[in-house]
């Protein structure tokens, strides 16, 4: 029952708000409670570490004799350190809010407080079904939470991310109810399911009408944290499914990298590529590689701030950050190091200058000048700096925590170094000179999501065909033919699988 405790500890916070705000009006240092309650829940994540794994099932429904489902929790190596990454990203982001500790009303706290609960229920979900229970009250949460103080004309862009978010968990469910001899179906279904929330999850944001920064940062990491727990769920693809899905993920992740790169690239589109790079990971089965990847995608922004925010110290914590996240061993970038243990395709080899581009991006993003903080009193100062150098103490403590690397390979992290370094001086050449990699007539085509109006109708369209021929294929003399031999067909599917009995 440990598992819940985190959760225990936010939900407590929220009432100790509401309770505080109820008898003692007041009362003005709820920044203290919101802080100290998530303070707490990450000392628990952080102690859990060295009696993993932590599981808690509870009684669910019951359909007869060897149908039982019930909901379980669990925390392992691949969902406690995103759990822990989720409450030090809130922590940090809290402390770095204390100049508005007194001058805003307690239900400031609130929201993020209530995300970061929900999405530890589903970064700690122990099977599919309660991955699908989970994520939804994860999407609830944030949609009802985030509509009221979305700016105006984004509601309609919240409830399209709402209704995608759905249907991943439609495919959750579907995977789940997939017999165990259509394992392959199951895994493109929790894949699909993936891609889907990480694609939401690391696009642009609607952000809000009044500053919330915990809030809004909370609304893009547990999401994200979510789906890449999702994916440690499921199982790699093989044979010409897995090629041609890692082409497809490799290939978004290089238009990615590529636009992020460019000098009015937008922050989600790094975002993005570390996704894309992400579920190409979890296509091939390397889970430490997804968890890395992750973490990256997860610890991107913070690092930049940092880096940002001490100009002086740039070029230390620059490399600092590249030795943090090129793969090398005893950091949390260590497991991409397994992608060439005994790599399931050569394409995987793709990972690395997509790596190195990803971090040549982050290191563009983090050398641009940024605001210094406005002077304040030393305490609150104090406080920001160490919300700020939180997460990259953290991600020290991550390399150290974090499975060894065993019989991984060394030479990714050097490998990476040099392709970064070989990126680096080429652009740096390409800028000095005013030329362009790519051809002045050569123009890469817009890319996104389609909208989910034209998803929607594609489906309707299928749907609607398929009906219309098997309608006509059950008309005229030959129909009752086609009928017995569809429930033929049937009866043999569900006698493979083991439905029948």
């Amino acid at each position: 029952m440990l598992v819940l405790l985190p959760v225990v500890l936010l939900i407590a916070t929220l009432l100790a708000l509401v309770g505080l705000q109820r008898w003692r009006p007041a009362f003005k240092s709820y920044w203290f409670v919101a802080t100290g309650g998530a303070l707490a829940a990450a000392l628990v994540v952080l102690g859990l570490r060295f009696s993993l794994p932590q599981a808690a099932s509870f009684p669910g429904w019951q359909l007869g004799d060897g149908l039982e489902f019930p909901f379980t929790l669990l925390l392992d190596a691949h969902s406690w350190p995103l759990a822990l990454a989720l409450l030090v990203l809130l922590l940090a982001r809290l402390l770095g809010s204390v100049r508005r500790a007194s001058g805003v009303s307690w239900p400031i706290w609130m929201p993020a407080l209530a995300v970061a609960g929900a999405g530890l229920l589903a970064v700690a979900a122990g099977d599919l079904l309660a991955a699908a229970l989970t994520l939804f009250l994860l999407d609830v949460v944030v949609y009802a939470l985030h509509s009221p103080v979305a700016p105006e004309g984004s509601h309609a862009a919240l409830l399209e991310r709402f209704a995608i978010n759905v249907g991943s968990v439609l495919l959750v469910l579907a995977a789940w109810a997939t017999p165990p001899s259509y394992a392959s179906l199951a895994a493109i279904f929790l894949l699909l399911a993936g891609a889907l929330r990480l694609a939401v999850a690391a696009g642009p944001q609607a952000g809000a009408n009044q500053p919330m920064p915990a809030f809004i940062n909370m609304l893009r990491t547990a999401p994200v944290a979510a789906a890449l727990a999702l994916l440690g769920r499921g199982l790699p693809l093989t044979g010409v499914v897995l090629h041609l899905g890692l082409l497809a993920a490799l290939a978004v992740a290089l238009r990615f990298a590529l636009r992020s790169l460019a000098a009015d690239a937008p922050a989600h589109a790094l975002y993005q590529c570390l996704a894309a790079l992400a579920l190409a990971a979890a296509m091939a089965g390397v889970m430490p590689a997804v968890l890395a990847l992750g973490l990256m995608l997860l610890f991107a922004d913070s690092i930049v701030q940092l880096i940002g925010r001490y100009p002086r110290a740039r070029v230390a914590l620059l490399a600092a950050a590249v030795l943090l996240l090129c793969g090398m061993w005893f950091t949390p970038a260590q497991g991409l190091g397994w992608l060439f243990a005994a790599p399931a395709s050569p394409l995987v080899v793709a990972f690395l200058p997509l790596h190195a581009l990803a971090l040549l991006a982050l290191l563009q993003r983090a050398a641009e000048p940024i605001q210094p903080p406005a002077p304040d009193e030393p305490w609150t100062l104090a406080v920001e700096s160490i919300g700020a150098a939180l997460p990259a103490a953290m991600l020290l403590v991550l390399g150290l925590l974090l499975p060894g690397a065993g019989s991984a390979p060394v030479w990714v992290g050097p490998a990476v170094l040099v392709l970064l370094a070989a990126l680096w001086a080429g652009r740096r050449q390409l800028q000095r000179t005013g030329r362009s990699l790519l051809p002045p007539h050569l123009r890469l085509p817009p890319w996104q999501l389609p909208p989910l109006a034209r998803v929607a109708s594609a489906l309707s369209a299928v749907l609607g065909a398929g009906l219309r021929l098997l309608s006509s294929l059950l008309e005229g003399e030959a129909g009752l033919l086609w009928a017995l031999l569809v429930i033929a067909l049937l009866i043999s599917i569900a006698s493979q699988s083991g439905l029948a009995g």
